[in-house]
Parts: structure tokens; C-alpha cells; sequence
């Protein structure tokens, strides 16, 4: 097999090595074979992605005459038989020029994780010149309730994995709406302090052998957020919740996201 190249800038940031590499990665997934990244233009024939800003030199010498994006709008170009632009009007776009490449390979973006192909065929550029910008510039999700079902019972990690996917789905943007009982905020009126603080509006809902999912549930008599478990007082769980949503913004921001948070303190804890 020719050599497979992914061609990068080099002073490309971080959101844009990372694409790169995932790049690499699904290459290898699904057709077995490893592409090296390289920041000046291949030496050797073969194939090659070239993955950058619009604006990019190495981007506009593979092709001059590319569209104007904007910071959201991405692009997929084969300009030649062994050739093929992912370029973006910015880093988050570039990364979704690559997810969109890999999503024409067979590749799905569920919630959870990336369901692959069975039989993802033979390696080839697919002839594709499609440009995609957004209808709604914010596309948001809300990351945060107060339900036993939901997210407010999710550990970090699965937030950062919930994250990472709704990002290949080309969403830009998460909200933390917030209730004034939860342990994240603290505050006093008229000289009174918080001294308390609880999640799922202070219901105990108990944790038993014969749940159903027994095995993905944290360890305790109640369900609880396992990031909380080891948290009895309140400035206990004051940090452990200010680190949790702290983590949770981070994520979000390392993939340039719009973050938000909603905080209600006049609606008063029953």
C-alpha cells in the first residue's frame, strides 16, 4: 500500500493536532494501516490529507481557490486522485472536516461511543467537494439537571466522554442550569450562610443488589453523583461539586465550546 500522509501546519494548535491524531487513529481502525503526520509536505508519493485553516499556507498551496468560512463552516475537497482537503474557517471546524470524513467511511457518533463498520471495504479518497456551514450558529446541550436519570448522576469521566461525542455531532456549546440546593455554588443572604446542600431535590433513592444495572451504579446505600461519595460535610461537598463543574467546563472549552451556567437562587429548596 502507498504511504498515507496527514499534513498539518506547523503552528498548529492544540484542537487541530488532536484532529489530526484522531485522524491517524480511525485510519488505523478501520483500514489497518498507520498514516504519519507531517508539517511540511511530504517528501515520498502517496496519499495525503491536508488538514488546516483555510487560511493556512500549506492549505492554500494544495488548493488556492477555497471559499471564504466562517469560524464554524467546514470544507471537504479531493483535489486529486491522491489528494484530500480537510480544512475549517476555524479549529473547531477543522475537527469536524475530519469527523465528517470519517462519518463517509461508516463511522457512527452515538452518545456514548463510535460504532465502527463491519466491513468498512477498501482505503480510498471518497470524490466528495462539499462545503458546510451551520443554520444555527449555537447548538447547545444541556449538561446538568437534577434527575436521577440524567447527567447530574454522571462522573466526570462520562461527562468528558459525553462531551467528546456530542462534539463529533457538531455541537458547540453546553449549559449548566443549576438549582440552589446543589453543592456547587455558596452563598448567604442577610448575613445567612449555606450550611447545606443536597442533589435529586433530597430524594433518597436506594441502592440495592436486584437494581437493575446494579453494576454501573456507585458504591452506597443511595444513588449519588460518584464524584459525592466521599463528601460528608458541606465544604466537602462545596469542593468536590465546584471540581466536578469545573471539569465539566473544561472539557468543554478544550474542544472551544460555548459554556454557560444558570443559577436560580431566589427559587428556595422545599
Amino acid at each position: 500500500m502507498d504511504k498515507t500522509w496527514i499534513w498539518t501546519a506547523p503552528n498548529a494548535d492544540d484542537l487541530q493536532r488532536s484532529a489530526a491524531l484522531e485522524l491517524q487513529d480511525y485510519l488505523q481502525r478501520l483500514f489497518k494501516f498507520s498514516a504519519e503526520i507531517v508539517t511540511t509536505a511530504p517528501a515520498d508519493p502517496g496519499r495525503c490529507f491536508v488538514l488546516g485553516l483555510t487560511t493556512a499556507p500549506h492549505i492554500q498551496q494544495a488548493c488556492a481557490s477555497l471559499p471564504i468560512l466562517s469560524p464554524q463552516g467546514h470544507l471537504l475537497r479531493r483535489v486529486a486522485p491522491d489528494t484530500m482537503i480537510l480544512a475549517g474557517g476555524g479549529s473547531t471546524a477543522v475537527a469536524w472536516a475530519v469527523y465528517e470524513l470519517v462519518e463517509r467511511y461508516g463511522v457512527r457518533y452515538l452518545l456514548h461511543g463510535d460504532v465502527f463498520p463491519e466491513s468498512p471495504g477498501a482505503f480510498h479518497l471518497p470524490d466528495v467537494d462539499g462545503v458546510l456551514e451551520p443554520i444555527l450558529p449555537l447548538r447547545s446541550w444541556r449538561q446538568f439537571n437534577d434527575r436521577p436519570t440524567g447527567p447530574a448522576m454522571w462522573s466526570l469521566t462520562q461527562q468528558q466522554v459525553f462531551i467528546r461525542q456530542i462534539f463529533k455531532l457538531k455541537f458547540n456549546g453546553i449549559y449548566l442550569s443549576l438549582w440552589p440546593q446543589h453543592p456547587f455554588v455558596d452563598y448567604e443572604v442577610r448575613g445567612i450562610r449555606r450550611r447545606s446542600a443536597t442533589l435529586l431535590f433530597g430524594q433518597k433513592i436506594p441502592i440495592e443488589a436486584d437494581n437493575i444495572g446494579r453494576e454501573h451504579l456507585p458504591e452506597g446505600p443511595f444513588l449519588d453523583n460518584p464524584e459525592m461519595l466521599a463528601a460528608r460535610t458541606f465544604p466537602e461537598m462545596l469542593e468536590a461539586g465546584r471540581r466536578l463543574l469545573n471539569g465539566i467546563l473544561e472539557a468543554a472549552r478544550n474542544f472551544g465550546m460555548h459554556t454557560a451556567v444558570a443559577f436560580q437562587p431566589l427559587e428556595f429548596p422545599a
